[in-house]
């Protein structure tokens, strides 16, 4: 688990600066230039979790998958009129991301596809904070699993991750307030239930229990004590995750959304 964390922290580190420093310098895309693409997110998804769970009898199919609906939307932001240069370098960067794939899939390094998988979708998440464009639910999600992934590290380290308690449960507030926040914007979206949101509100349903059991763990303050249901929770998180992009509410504006600032250190 601390060696995934760093992997993944590693592979990200070297665009995060140059990202930051070019989506700063530019405005906001145009009213009809989006940064959300469900269908894209629905193909990553599936590939980081089936990686996640180390399966690699779907690899082919997800990145293929995942390829097209990449090719689609490139022509679609190749002809997007604002930002041309920042948009032409976020092209080529998550291009490069996207043609690792089958070379990572035919070694058979879940771990890999895993850490490169989340990295796209970071990337267009980061593009959508930056520039204030489309940003959904998802996002506040995703922002949720940075902070579980920075508290399981902690929790499984027998250093506790150098943090004193205090740090610690900030870690644990933080993900708390998030997971508030996510269910209060996924609330206005749902109506009429279909089979997925079914789905949706028992994975949802799920956290919450995961979560109550993790809160109520931490009052021995043995590390120990709360290193299984940690661990539930963060199962739990990534099959909400997946649960999430077959529901119509994953594409929630950002006036619905009232998003929070994104951590500096992610994974």
């Amino acid at each position: 688990m601390k060696q995934q964390g760093q992997r993944r922290k590693s592979c990200l580190v070297n665009l995060i600066i140059s990202t930051l420093l070019l989506a700063a310098c530019f405005s906001p895309l145009g009213a009809q230039e989006s940064l959300s693409f469900p269908d894209l997110d629905m193909s990553l998804i599936e590939l980081w979790y089936e990686a996640e769970m180390g399966n690699t009898t779907s690899c082919k199919r997800n990145v293929r998958e995942s390829l097209e609906k990449w090719n689609e939307v490139e022509k679609t932001m190749q002809g997007y009129s604002h930002n041309i240069e920042l948009i032409d370098e976020f092209i080529i960067n998550v291009d490069n991301l996207f043609r690792a794939l089958p070379e990572i899939c035919d070694k058979n390094n879940m771990i890999e596809m895993s850490g490169y998988s989340y990295h796209i979708m970071w990337e267009f998440r980061m593009m959508r904070y930056f520039l204030g464009h489309d940003q959904y639910s998802l996002d506040i999600l995703w922002d949720m699993y940075d902070e579980y992934e920075e508290i399981v590290l902690t929790v499984h380290d027998e250093m506790f991750g150098l943090l004193s308690w205090v740090e610690f449960m900030d870690r644990v507030d933080t993900f708390s307030s998030l997971w508030d926040r996510y269910r209060e914007t996924v609330q206005v979206s749902l109506g009429v239930e279909s089979q997925y949101d079914v789905e949706f509100r028992t994975a949802t349903e799920k956290v919450d229990e995961c979560l109550s059991y993790f809160l109520a763990s931490l009052e021995s303050a043995y590390r120990t004590d709360f290193e299984l249901p940690c661990d539930e929770l963060g199962t739990a998180v990534k099959d909400l995750i997946r649960k999430s992009c077959y529901t119509p509410h994953m594409g929630l504006n950002s006036n619905q959304l009232g998003r929070v600032p994104l951590r500096a250190n992610h994974n």
